[in-house]
């Protein structure tokens, strides 16, 4: 039997450890959106638009494009106001497990259908830390103005929640909803989903996204199910 010498295993050993760098990470948020100006307000991109409200209230974070990679994240420590660029910032004591606590924020650079390719790279690049994740998505199943928080349940027709489970190890994983109502006059659903909302629908739709953006944010200081509770019995009053 060919022996292998211990250099060769120290440095196998250290191919297989991943290196974040980042501490005590509570959750990888998935917002689903298609890229380009032309998406950009729509309510389909309702995921994008909830993770750039996140950017916008930690003071601007800077997303990121790994070398090669079909995604851009952004890092949101606990006490942090403004990070995002990979590097640790300087977290307070936070609520969750008497740790601070980090989230992920990443947008996929795939079109909607093709969201879950973004899955292995991110399994890859962050290892055991990908279990505790989220996706943020439109729903047509809530009107415009409310959100909700769910783990688990089918597709509802949504493409890339679809390409998601194609992709995922297991459907178990939570969903926070962004209500965009449902299409009226005969208006076709996939025109509908591409379309930018008007009127008072827009406000509700600008607050669901701020609504959301600020319970994904509690995440940082309260467990899941916690801010789910919370959410869930807001919304239903």
């Amino acid at each position: 039997m060919k022996k292998v010498s211990k250099a060769k295993k120290s440095k196998a050993k250290k191919r297989r450890k991943p290196d974040t760098g980042i501490p005590n990470l509570n959750r990888i948020l998935i917002g689903l959106g298609n890229p380009g100006e032309r998406y950009r307000f729509t309510r389909h991109n309702a995921g994008f638009l909830v993770l750039d409200k996140i950017a916008e209230l930690r003071g601007g974070l800077r997303y990121r494009r790994p070398l090669f990679a079909s995604y851009r994240y952004a890092l949101v420590s606990y006490g942090n106001n403004r990070s995002g660029d990979g590097q640790n910032g300087n977290a307070a004591s936070g609520q969750s497990g008497g740790k601070p606590g980090s989230l992920v924020c990443v947008k996929p650079l795939t079109y909607m259908n093709r969201s879950g390719e973004v899955l292995p790279p991110l399994a890859k690049r962050f290892s055991s830390e990908m279990k505790p994740w989220m996706v943020v998505l439109d729903t047509l199943d809530l009107p415009a103005g409310k959100i909700r928080i769910k783990q688990a349940g089918g597709t509802a027709g949504h493409k890339g929640l679809a390409s998601l489970l194609d992709f995922a190890e297991s459907p178990d994983f939570f969903r926070l909803y962004v209500g965009i109502g449902r299409p009226s006059g005969g208006v076709p659903v996939a025109r509908y989903v591409l379309e930018e909302p008007r009127g008072k629908e827009a406000e509700g739709f600008r607050q669901a996204i701020e609504d959301a953006a600020s319970a994904a944010l509690r995440l940082l200081e309260a467990p899941l199910e916690q801010v789910r509770n919370e959410i869930n019995r807001r919304e239903n009053s």
